[in-house]
């Protein structure tokens, strides 16, 4: 009888051990989450004040031929105002994706959310951002954003979704 009693008991403290474990795995997925949702809560509000909305309009409507066109309207010794409105949502973007990289944040919340505009962005900017990182900042320069646009858009191919934002949206203006 007193093996039998001590099994038990041994069995029963295995037992609490393995709902204990289980129940700390449960808390630190649940507060995960939980964080995720918090930074990217921190993240939208950035995204979404109408500053930020200014400021994507604003990029979205300028127009240039080439890359020198594009530095002598909206260089940062020429219009300081176009530069930093430029680099306020590319740092944000790169840090979306280093972020992403990291898993701090759940790559569908990204998507759902900004997606489609951030996608926009760099589309637009795709050759000016390449030009910048050979001439001036190297091969790093946001490479961030690089990464989060590359998951966004495998996330569009899974979905199947084959959008192209209309020309007018870009106003990206090729040689005439």
């Amino acid at each position: 009888m007193m093996i039998e009693l001590s099994l038990i008991r041994d069995l029963v403290a295995i037992f609490g051990v393995i709902a204990g474990f289980s129940y700390y795995v449960l808390v630190l997925r649940t507060q995960n989450k939980t964080r995720q949702a918090q930074l990217f809560s921190t993240i939208s509000k950035d995204l979404s004040d109408y500053d930020s909305w200014l400021r994507n309009r604003e990029l979205m409507y300028m127009e240039w031929t080439d890359y020198d066109d594009f530095e002598k309207k909206y260089g940062s010794n020429t219009n300081p105002v176009s530069y930093a409105q430029r680099y306020a949502q590319w740092t944000l973007a790169n840090s979306i994706g280093v972020m992403l990289k990291q898993n701090l944040v759940d790559e569908m919340m990204v998507y759902d959310s900004i997606g489609s505009s951030i996608i926009m962005m760099w589309d637009k900017f795709e050759p000016i951002i390449m030009e910048q990182r050979t001439r001036y900042m190297g091969p790093n320069f946001l490479e961030h954003y690089e990464y989060l646009i590359k998951r966004m858009k495998k996330i569009q191919e899974i979905k199947g979704i084959q959008w192209k934002p209309p020309s007018t949206s870009i106003k990206y203006v090729t040689d005439q």
